[in-house]
Protein backbone atom coordinates (compact mmCIF):
# COMPACT_ATOMS: atom_id res chain seq x y z
CA UNK A 1 0.00 0.00 0.00
CA UNK A 2 1.27 3.48 -0.70
CA UNK A 3 3.47 4.89 2.17
CA UNK A 4 3.36 2.53 4.61
CA UNK A 5 6.92 1.34 5.14
CA UNK A 6 7.20 5.68 5.20
CA UNK A 7 4.29 6.05 7.74
CA UNK A 8 5.54 3.06 10.15
CA UNK A 9 8.54 4.77 10.49
CA UNK A 10 7.13 8.30 11.12
CA UNK A 11 4.96 6.53 13.96
CA UNK A 12 8.10 4.62 15.47
CA UNK A 13 9.61 7.99 15.88
CA UNK A 14 6.23 9.86 17.21
CA UNK A 15 6.41 6.92 20.15
CA UNK A 16 10.58 7.18 20.61
CA UNK A 17 9.71 10.70 21.27
CA UNK A 18 6.79 9.89 23.55
CA UNK A 19 4.01 12.08 21.24
CA UNK A 20 2.68 8.22 21.26
CA UNK A 21 1.75 5.63 23.52
CA UNK A 22 3.07 2.14 22.93
CA UNK A 23 -0.99 1.22 22.65
CA UNK A 24 -1.28 3.72 19.78
CA UNK A 25 1.57 3.31 17.68
CA UNK A 26 0.26 -0.43 17.97
CA UNK A 27 -2.86 0.18 16.92
CA UNK A 28 -1.79 2.62 14.04
CA UNK A 29 0.32 -0.40 12.79
CA UNK A 30 -2.63 -2.44 13.02
CA UNK A 31 -5.08 -0.26 11.12
CA UNK A 32 -2.25 -0.17 8.40
CA UNK A 33 -1.82 -3.76 8.40
CA UNK A 34 -5.87 -4.65 7.83
CA UNK A 35 -6.99 -0.87 6.31
CA UNK A 36 -3.80 0.79 5.06
CA UNK A 37 -3.02 3.95 5.74
CA UNK A 38 -5.71 5.97 5.53
CA UNK A 39 -6.49 5.61 9.32
CA UNK A 40 -3.41 6.13 10.63
CA UNK A 41 -2.72 9.15 9.04
CA UNK A 42 -6.13 10.07 10.49
CA UNK A 43 -4.56 9.07 13.71
CA UNK A 44 -1.26 11.37 13.08
CA UNK A 45 -3.79 14.29 11.94
CA UNK A 46 -5.73 14.18 15.15
CA UNK A 47 -2.16 13.64 17.44
CA UNK A 48 -1.12 17.09 15.68
CA UNK A 49 -4.33 18.63 15.86
CA UNK A 50 -4.75 17.92 20.05
CA UNK A 51 -3.47 20.66 21.81
CA UNK A 52 -1.99 18.33 24.65
CA UNK A 53 -0.09 16.68 22.68
CA UNK A 54 4.26 18.14 21.77
CA UNK A 55 4.83 17.13 18.54
CA UNK A 56 8.99 18.43 18.44
CA UNK A 57 9.70 20.08 14.80
CA UNK A 58 11.46 16.97 13.74
CA UNK A 59 8.22 14.96 14.23
CA UNK A 60 6.57 17.30 12.30
CA UNK A 61 9.07 17.27 9.44
CA UNK A 62 8.89 13.96 9.57
CA UNK A 63 4.71 14.24 9.44
CA UNK A 64 4.47 16.64 6.63
CA UNK A 65 7.12 14.84 4.41
CA UNK A 66 4.41 11.87 4.25
CA UNK A 67 1.98 14.89 2.30
CA UNK A 68 2.49 12.24 -1.18
CA UNK A 69 0.51 9.87 0.77
CA UNK A 70 -1.93 11.86 2.94
CA UNK A 71 -5.57 12.61 1.92
CA UNK A 72 -5.75 16.20 1.33
CA UNK A 73 -8.18 17.07 4.02
CA UNK A 74 -6.41 15.40 6.76
CA UNK A 75 -3.66 17.37 5.52
CA UNK A 76 -4.56 20.36 5.21
CA UNK A 77 -5.74 20.03 9.02
CA UNK A 78 -2.67 19.23 10.02
CA UNK A 79 -1.26 22.58 7.90
CA UNK A 80 -4.36 24.45 9.74
CA UNK A 81 -3.27 23.07 13.64
CA UNK A 82 0.40 24.15 12.55
CA UNK A 83 -0.37 27.71 11.44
Amino acid sequence: MNGEPETRAVLQHMYERNVITKKELEDMNNFIDNDGTFAAHAGISAVVESPSRDVPADVLDEILALKPFFDEEYYQDILDAIS
